[in-house]
């Protein structure tokens, strides 16, 4: 039976994105994307999760100027698990997306004082506005 790994993943970065260069000058662009998940629980009341994940892209060093805080974006990538010992001598795990694509579906403005010039939307009773106050970094 073949083997495979791939994920697909859509939503927000937490906080922009972070790109170093290796010693051979090969970029690493690295952000966390939070996906939300939203249902209706056995009371009919809208309960919601919010999963981040990181992601690593490699040789795409222009790509990082581009992932700001909030930024919408797809993802397309393969799962990797790693370990390292802590300074504590305690084994941690690392799970992480290694991105073969990723695409910025919601752009970001660099002026944040202009206003955005969109048609307005009705908005949904089961979906709450989420402010810079409730992401976590």
């Amino acid at each position: 039976m073949p083997s495979m790994n791939q994920v697909f993943i859509a939503g927000h970065l937490g906080k922009d994105a972070l790109v170093s260069f290796t010693p051979t000058g090969k970029s690493v662009t690295k952000f966390s994307v939070a996906t939300t998940r939203k249902w209706k629980d056995e009371r009919n009341e809208w309960k919601e999760e919010t999963t981040w994940l990181n992601v690593v892209v490699w040789g795409k060093d222009w790509l990082g100027p581009k992932l700001l805080r909030g930024v919408g974006v797809m993802v397309k990538g393969r799962l990797s698990v790693s370990n390292y010992q802590n300074k504590d001598g305690q084994k941690v795990w690392r799970t992480e997306i290694v991105a073969e694509d990723c695409m910025i579906v919601e752009g970001k403005e660099k002026d944040e004082t202009a206003p955005r010039q969109s048609a307005p939307q009705e908005p949904r009773p089961h979906e709450d506005a989420i402010s810079d106050d409730d992401v976590p970094f």
